[in-house]
């Protein structure tokens, strides 16, 4: 629908433009293509570009209690998206090292911890892929939600001593 309404729009200006000065059908068409894109087609975009569907799929899944989340091999986004506590790892950090120290951070305690990864990133051997819970698409990305019952018994990882850094936001879940 946006694309018919789009194209109707910037043809109808063209050809109400063509009838005068030519020069002026151009800047007018441009203006059109990108006005509509500027406002109809960012709030179409903005369920694949942002990871608000995700963060509301998670509250779906575990509810409005405190609860943290770690997340591997992400975009920064989701931190400032996220209304939960946020653990990670370093951006820069391999994603191996990434999930040994999730591993680790989760096998902590089995109260309020998850995971927040790339489906792809479940590896058989530290978690179980049937109890990951898909949680949405954004950033091209298939994300799922590890609770510590998807830890195995056993990582096969190494032990990583990575850096943990959190960031709490300053609203509460809602």
């Amino acid at each position: 629908m946006f694309f018919l309404v789009t194209g109707g729009l910037t043809c109808l200006v063209t050809v109400i433009t063509s009838r005068g000065k030519h020069w002026k059908a151009w800047p007018y068409f441009l203006c059109t293509l990108w006005g509509m894109y500027a406002t109809w087609g960012y709030t179409l975009l903005e369920d694949v570009k942002t990871p608000k569907s995700v963060f509301g799929n998670i509250e779906k899944e575990i509810g409005k209690h405190d609860a943290t989340i770690a997340l591997v091999d992400f975009s920064e986004q989701f931190i400032l998206f996220s209304p939960y506590p946020i653990v990670h790892f370093g951006y820069h950090t391999p994603t191996d090292e990434q999930l040994s120290a999730a591993y680790q951070w989760m096998e902590k305690t089995d109260k309020g911890r998850y995971i927040l990864v790339d489906e792809k990133h479940v590896r058989n051997d530290c978690f179980k892929k049937e109890m990951a819970t898909s949680v949405g698409y954004a950033h091209r990305v298939h994300w799922v939600l590890l609770s510590h019952e998807a830890l195995t018994e056993k990582c096969p990882l190494t032990r990583t001593t990575t850096e943990i850094f959190s960031y709490i936001p300053d609203r509460p879940v809602t």
